[in-house]
């Protein structure tokens, strides 16, 4: 089942009869399934459908989603900046750049960002220049996707664990832990290969 009609089935099936999609809005969604927009903000805010509404009324093919399979064939993330970090909302922002889908902050709290799409900290709705500007980048191609770079550590851990090393692998997964947890100076002993010491009588 593809993930954005998956998306929609598990919103159908809520707990909470309030968040269920209405019939109208099911059919109006699976119109808009490979559209070339995604929006994506935090459920329940009014703000997202107003926008949603705004860009539908310009002509332009828009999902409401925070699936990253919907943006297999997207071309442009909306993505509705609040003042509280809104997990979706990063997830999907990650996934479109690996997806090369161009994304457009719209700024609806005191959060600022310097390539911010729109300011709607007023409840301001995009205007007819912004809408034009929409519509071409959706017709365009993607952007070319980000390729992620591995991790060095986790490139040893791997390549210790393909020599069948054990013990090298668990030095520098510990070197590694430590590392994040910003004690990377207190070292781990033996970085090099060798066996365990063995114990004492």
């Amino acid at each position: 089942m593809p993930g954005t009609v998956r998306e929609l089935v598990a919103r159908a099936l809520d707990k909470r009869p309030d968040r269920r999609p209405s019939v109208r809005n099911v059919l109006d969604e699976l119109s808009t399934v490979g559209a070339e927009v995604v929006l994506c903000g935090e459920i329940g805010r009014s703000y997202t459908a107003r926008l949603r509404a705004r860009m539908l009324d310009a002509g332009l093919a828009v999902r409401v989603s925070s699936d990253p399979d919907s943006l297999a064939d997207a071309a442009v993330l909306v993505a509705v900046v609040s003042e509280r970090p809104d997990p979706a909302v990063r997830d999907m922002r990650l996934a479109a750049r690996r997806h090369g889908v161009k994304v457009l902050p719209v700024l609806v709290g005191t959060h600022t960002e310097p390539d911010a799409f729109l300011d709607a900290r007023t409840g301001a709705l995009p205007d007819a220049a912004q809408l034009r500007a929409l519509r071409e980048l959706a017709a365009g191609e993607k952007e070319s996707p980000v390729a992620e770079t591995p991790d060095p550590a986790v490139i040893r851990i791997g390549a210790a664990l393909a020599e069948g090393d054990l013990v090298l692998a668990d030095r520098h997964t510990t070197a590694a832990l430590l590392a994040a947890a910003g004690c990377g100076d207190r070292g781990v002993g033996g970085a090099g290969r060798g066996r365990r010491p063995s114990a004492g009588r």
